[in-house]
C-alpha cells in the first residue's frame, strides 16, 4: 500500500488482488475485507470497496454468506 500514491487505496488493493489472480497465485476464495484490512492496514470498508470493484470488473464473484471468489481463467474479462 502506497500512502503517497494518487491512486485511491481501494484501487491499489484491487490492482494487487487482480495481479495475483492473473498470475495464478490467487484462486478460489479471496481474502475477506477484514483479512485485507489486517494485512494491508486499510479500513474494512475500503477492503469491501476493493472486492466490489473486482466483482464489477469481472475478476471476482460474490456469493452471499460464502465470500468472494476469483473467477476461473476462462471467464476473465478481455
Amino acid at each position: 500500500m502506497d500512502r503517497d500514491s494518487s491512486e485511491p487505496p481501494h484501487r491499489q488493493v484491487a490492482r494487487q488482488l487482480r495481479d495475483r489472480i492473473r498470475s495464478g497465485e490467487l484462486t478460489g476464495r479471496l481474502p475477506s475485507a477484514v483479512t485485507l484490512s489486517q494485512e494491508t492496514g486499510i479500513a474494512v470498508l475500503t477492503g469491501r470497496k476493493a472486492l466490489r470493484l473486482l466483482v464489477s470488473e469481472g475478476w471476482a464473484r460474490m456469493e452471499p454468506g460464502m465470500g468472494t471468489y476469483a473467477v476461473p481463467e476462462n471467464e476473465w474479462p478481455v
